[in-house]
């Protein structure tokens, strides 16, 4: 949650609107969530080809740290704590 609304934020931030602002959360942890369920049903079937499902996740996860850290203030702790967030949910 905190990180959709960094992302949300960064949206309103960059001038779009509070509809186009609240896209910006579901094109950056779209990929990552879609790739997870991917790899579970396909995992749950003993089907082949995750592999596509990792790489959506790997980009989405990308995409979503990427937008924590430019909407961070311009200071190093800041930007570190907008990547800590991401990681720390992935480690669960």
């Amino acid at each position: 949650a905190v990180s959709g609304t960094s992302l949300y934020a960064l949206g309103v931030q960059a001038g779009y609107s509070w509809w186009q602002a609240a896209a910006v959360p579901v094109v950056a942890d779209g990929p990552a969530i879609y790739g997870m369920f991917r790899i579970i049903s396909r995992s749950r079937r003993g089907a082949k080809g995750a592999g596509y499902g990792w790489l959506l996740v790997g980009c989405g996860t990308l995409a979503s740290i990427g937008g924590n850290v430019a909407h961070a203030q311009d200071d190093l702790v800041a930007q570190a704590q907008g990547v800590s967030k991401k990681l720390h949910f992935w480690s669960r």
